[in-house]
C-alpha cells in the first residue's frame, strides 16, 4: 500500500472515531446511521457548433438545442461563456448567457451569432466556465460571397416592326454559381430605354439553390425606329452592385405599300360632290417617321369646279391638276384621310378618270401606290345628242349701264352651261356688299339691276362664278 492510499485510510478511521464518539454520546436520543459519507463531483459537456456558410458583412444566427448538459448526479452552476481564439470577435451568444445552474440530467439550448468580415474559414474557442472549471469546445463557420453569374449578358431582340411586340424567353437569365442559396431581393429595368422592354414574367424576388438558374420572358416593343438598349438588374443579397442583363432591339418600319385611292362618283349637273381620298392596305402607317402624304388629283377640268376648302390646282389641256401635301396618316372612321369638295358641272364628256399621280410618304420608309377613281355625270338630257358643252367658251359679263352712276345700273351677262351661278358685288378690299345673283342658273342671257342707294361713293367691282369660270369688271359709285 502507498503512501497516498495509507493517509487516505488513517483520515477515514480518525473521521469514523470522531463520529463514534458522537454517536455514543447521542445513543440514548436517536438511531446510529449505518450509512458511510460520499464524496460527488459536478460536471457538464458542451457541443461542437458549426454555423455554416454566411455571407461576408451579414450575419446568421444558431439555435444549439442543448449546447450544455449537466452529466453529473448533482445540479451544476453555469458562470460564463467566452469566446478565445484568432476569430473570436466574429462569434457572440444571442440567448442562453449564463449565469444559471443546470439541474442534474438537463441541458441548456444557446443562440450563437457569426458575422464574417472576409472570405474564409473562421474559428475560435467556446469557453464555458462552470462552478468547477472551464468546459472547452470548438466554434467554426465560413464567410463567402455570393456568386451570381449572367450566362448571357445580352439580349438581342434583333429587328421588330413598330406598332409589334416580340417576347423573348430566356432559361437562364441569371445562375448561382456558388454555394450557398443566392436570394435575389428584386429585379428592375435599366436604362437607357425603359418604355421598349419590359418584364414579362419572372420578376420580383426569388431565391436560386446552388447551381440553379432562373427563367424569365422579356419583351420589345419598339415605337419609334432605330436601335435601342436596355436593361434588367437584379438585386442580389450580399452584393454592393446590382448584376446585370442588356438588352438591345433594333425597331424597324413596316416595309408594306400603303395605298391612296379614289372611288367611282356620280352626280348632277350642279351637285355638290365630296370625293374622299382613301388610305388602303394597311390600318395605319407603322413608321413614326412618316409625317404625312402626298399626291397629285388630275381630271378633266370641264366636269368638276373646287369649292373651298379644295385648292383650285392648275388646268392644261383642259385637264386640272391638284396638288394635296400635309394629308395625315391617321384616316377616319371611313378611312379617308381627305375630303375634296366640287361642283358637277356640264362638261365636255359624261364622265372623267380620276387618276393619283405622285403618291409619296414624306419622312417615312413606306411605298406608295395610287388607285385611280372615276366620275360620272348623271341625268343628261339625250334627245338629238347628248347636250354638253366646250369649256373652251368664255362667259360674257358686260359693263354696266349706266357707269359711273348714282343709284340704279344695270348688268348684263351670258352663262355658257347649266349650274350654280353668282353674281355679287364687292369693294377693293374684297368684302361683299351685295350679292345679286345665287342660284342655279340655266345657259344664256340674262340681266340684273343694281340699287347702289346704300353705298357710299367710290370704285366697286362685280364678280360672275360659275361652275368652270369667273369673270370681274368695275363700277363707280357717285353721290
Amino acid at each position: 500500500m502507498n503512501f497516498y492510499h495509507s493517509a487516505r485510510l488513517f483520515a477515514c478511521i480518525l473521521l469514523f472515531a470522531v463520529v463514534g464518539q458522537y454517536q455514543g454520546a447521542l445513543a440514548q436520543s436517536s438511531d446510529v446511521s449505518d450509512k458511510f459519507w460520499s464524496i460527488v463531483v459536478p460536471a457538464a459537456s458542451a457541443l461542437e457548433v458549426d454555423m455554416g456558410r454566411v455571407l461576408v458583412h451579414r450575419s446568421r444566427d444558431s439555435v444549439v438545442v442543448g449546447f450544455l448538459r449537466n452529466i453529473g448526479p448533482v445540479a451544476i452552476q453555469i458562470d460564463s461563456i467566452a469566446f478565445t481564439g484568432p476569430d473570436a470577435g466574429l462569434f457572440s451568444v444571442i440567448s442562453g448567457a449564463p449565469p444559471y445552474i443546470i439541474p442534474h440530467g438537463e441541458t441548456r439550448t444557446v443562440v450563437f451569432r457569426f458575422a464574417p468580415e472576409s472570405v474564409g474559414l473562421k474559428t475560435a474557442i467556446i469557453n464555458v466556465q462552470t462552478q468547477v472549471g472551464p468546459v472547452q469546445c470548438p466554434i467554426r463557420g465560413e464567410g463567402v460571397l455570393p456568386q451570381a453569374e449572367i450566362p448571357l449578358n445580352i439580349v438581342d431582340f434583333g429587328d421588330v416592326y413598330l406598332g409589334t411586340v416580340k417576347d423573348t424567353t430566356i432559361s437562364a437569365a441569371i445562375h448561382n454559381a456558388g454555394s450557398i442559396p443566392l436570394t435575389v431581393t428584386g429585379t428592375g429595368q435599366l436604362g437607357p430605354d425603359v418604355v421598349q422592354f419590359s418584364e414579362v414574367s419572372g420578376g420580383g424576388g426569388f431565391t436560386l439553390a446552388p447551381a440553379e438558374s432562373h427563367t424569365m420572358t422579356l419583351r420589345f416593343a419598339p415605337v419609334r425606329s432605330g436601335h435601342s438598349t436596355g436593361g434588367i438588374g437584379f438585386s442580389v443579397d450580399g452584393m454592393e452592385e446590382q448584376a446585370s442583363l442588356l438588352l438591345v432591339g433594333n425597331g424597324i418600319c413596316m416595309h408594306e405599300e400603303a395605298v391612296l385611292a379614289l372611288d367611282t362618283i356620280r352626280a348632277r349637273p350642279g351637285d355638290q360632290v365630296d370625293i374622299p381620298v382613301y388610305l388602303r392596305g394597311t390600318e395605319r402607317i407603322l413608321c413614326d417617321q412618316t409625317t404625312e402624304f402626298r399626291a397629285g388629283i388630275r381630271f378633266n377640268a370641264t366636269l368638276l369646279v373646287p369649292t373651298d376648302p379644295t385648292p383650285a390646282g392648275s388646268v392644261e389641256d383642259g385637264e386640272r391638276t391638284i396638288l394635296l401635301d400635309q394629308l395625315p396618316v391617321k384616316a377616319d372612321e371611313q378611312g379617308a384621310i381627305a375630303h375634296l369638295t366640287f361642283i358637277a358641272t356640264l362638261g365636255n364628256a359624261e364622265g372623267t378618270p380620276l387618276v393619283v399621280e405622285n403618291p409619296i410618304a414624306v419622312g417615312g420608309d413606306v411605298t406608295v401606290a395610287g388607285v385611280p377613281g372615276y366620275f360620272l355625270l348623271t341625268d343628261l338630257c339625250h334627245e338629238g345628242g347628248t347636250r354638253l358643252f366646250d369649256a373652251a367658251g368664255q362667259i360674257v359679263l358686260r359693263q354696266n349701264r349706266p357707269n359711273p352712276f348714282n343709284a340704279i345700273t344695270v348688268i348684263e351677262y351670258e352663262v355658257i352651261e347649266d349650274g350654280p351661278t353668282r353674281l355679287y358685288v364687292a369693294d377693293l378690299l374684297g368684302r361683299v356688299v351685295s350679292v345679286l345673283v345665287d342660284d342655279f342658273v340655266q345657259a344664256g342671257r340674262s340681266h340684273v339691276a343694281f340699287d347702289a342707294s346704300a353705298l357710299s361713293s367710290g370704285i366697286y367691282t362685280y364678280i360672275l362664278q360659275t361652275p368652270t369660270q369667273q369673270v370681274h369688271r368695275l363700277m363707280e359709285v357717285v353721290k
